[in-house]
């Protein structure tokens, strides 16, 4: 016979009930229950839910306050290896603390004006000892200031970083020496010119890829990464948009997409084609 179970837990002097869990197992994060009593009670009932087919069962847990006894508590956050990092990786901020636990925050950048906004760019916690930001969460060229505030025993004390990310290039264009051609008889010439980023960016690499127009919208690329700024290729024939990333030193990107490129038949095609 199915059964239900379920916890809660109310202020030893009574209230409304400050947990509530509908589980058979109830777990609460160190540091989560300030010291004093707390009265936990459990509920368990059997189906069909009627008079006489439920029990209830409470203990009072008190919390004392923390003495710590050991070392002067510290508390420290460890900013990235990278002096800039790339806001397209997942982005890695950790800390330590003795004798109590760790909260983060975020008090400067576009993360610290929206409310939760930090808890849901993290793949962890917020109340752990490092937050991992994920792919996207920080806006390229900005200054963001992360604080480590100590919980439990480290309470009062705090230590922030300062992240500054990292910018793709910019400024520049990709250009097709002609839009138009012939299957296997046309040498197409795509040039990415005036990409510009800061000197310590430099140099800058590229790589071409071409997207066949239709249903199919799969990339396909036309050669490895290169320091060359500019591609040659001749092209089957379709229309496409020739597909174009420039990247920094430290793997920052931009994409740039061409006109579309129309190619024919040549002549050796339409005469197996007849």
């Amino acid at each position: 016979e199915a059964s239900q179970a379920g916890e809660s837990c109310f202020p030893a002097t009574g209230g409304p009930p400050g947990v509530y869990a509908d589980s058979a197992v109830l777990d609460l994060e160190g540091y989560a229950l300030a010291p004093g009593e707390y009265r936990f009670t459990v509920g368990i009932a059997k189906e069909p839910l009627m008079v006489g087919r439920d029990v209830e069962a409470s203990v009072v847990l008190t919390v004392l306050e923390t003495q710590w006894t050991g070392a002067p508590v510290t508390l420290l956050a460890v900013h990235p290896e990278q002096l800039r990092v790339n806001p397209n990786e997942p982005i890695f901020i950790g800390g330590s603390v003795q004798g109590g636990g760790i909260v983060w925050s975020c008090l400067e950048g576009d993360l610290a004006s929206v409310p939760g906004q930090l808890e849901s760019s993290v793949s962890n916690s917020i109340y752990s000892d490092y937050i991992s930001l994920l792919p996207g969460a920080l806006t390229g060229n900005q200054q963001y200031r992360f604080r480590a505030s100590g919980t439990g025993a480290a309470a009062g004390l705090f230590s922030e970083v300062v992240v500054t990310t990292n910018e793709a290039p910019w400024g520049g264009t990709l250009e097709a020496e002609t839009t138009s051609g012939l299957e296997a008889q046309t040498l197409f010439t795509f040039a990415l010119r005036d990409w510009i980023d800061r000197p310590e960016d430099m140099p800058l690499s590229y790589a071409f890829s071409y997207r066949k127009l239709g249903i199919d919208a799969t990339l396909t690329p036309l050669g490895a990464k290169t320091a060359s700024n500019i591609y040659q290729a001749y092209l089957p024939a379709g229309s496409y948009v020739i597909v174009a990333q420039v990247f920094d030193v430290h793997g920052a990107s931009v994409s740039v997409e061409s006109e579309t490129i129309t190619v024919g038949l040549g002549s050796a095609g339409q005469g197996r084609r007849r």
